[in-house]
């Protein structure tokens, strides 16, 4: 049983949940996760979605093309939901947890007030 907490989150190289990982256990001190941010445009996968239902998770998709040139508008919709603290916890993922996943991280750390030399290290440490 996977629980979500500081060394599993997509910083930390996270970013999908397959094959039972949504599980969680808040006994542990880990916080029962709220929201679910699937950034592909793709349909939420049916083997994830009966347990999002049975576990109250909402989740919010912003379909971004894989290594869409622009996706501006779907990112500030995802920041929007990811920096309003009524939907902590939350987990985004994509389909590879690297590009799309890596870019609304990366701009959430600039909101954040991260150096650039520290974002973009953290890019290249989990989008490799």
């Amino acid at each position: 049983m996977t629980k979500f907490n500081k060394t599993n989150t997509p910083e930390n190289g996270n970013f999908g949940p397959f094959d039972g990982q949504l599980c969680f256990s808040p006994e542990d001190g880990a916080r029962v996760l709220n929201y679910h941010t699937y950034l592909c445009p793709e349909p939420y996968p049916d083997e994830n979605k009966e347990f999002v239902r049975s576990n109250n998770i909402r989740v919010l998709q912003f379909g971004i093309e894989g290594k869409s040139p622009n996706p501006t508008e779907a990112i500030t919709k995802a920041l929007q939901a990811l920096i309003d603290v009524r939907n902590h916890p939350i987990l985004i993922h994509c389909k590879s947890g690297k590009h799309r996943t890596g870019c609304l991280v990366g701009c959430f750390r600039k909101l954040q007030n991260w150096r650039l030399s520290y974002v973009f290290e953290e890019y290249r440490c989990f989008a490799s």
